[in-house]
């Protein structure tokens, strides 16, 4: 988890976080409530998977805003 946060802490340096592509709190306490069963691993691994979706679809959107995708 310390590498995680190091790696988010240092992207938040030069970068500001568009809350369109950001985890909902609806989303987040669904993801809370499936933690708290027996698929931890499964759930941080989705949630991992969302993060990635999330992040492209917010540099597609920006290439996109730039001119750069067509």
């Amino acid at each position: 988890m310390d590498e995680i946060r190091k790696y988010i802490n240092n992207f938040r340096k030069d970068h500001v976080e568009n809350s369109r592509f950001s985890m909902r709190i609806s989303e987040f306490i669904s993801a809370t409530k499936e933690a708290k069963g027996e698929k931890v691993a499964e759930v941080i691994s989705v949630i991992f998977s969302y993060g990635y979706a999330k992040g492209y679809r917010a540099c597609q959107a920006k290439l996109k805003k730039d001119g750069v995708l067509v």
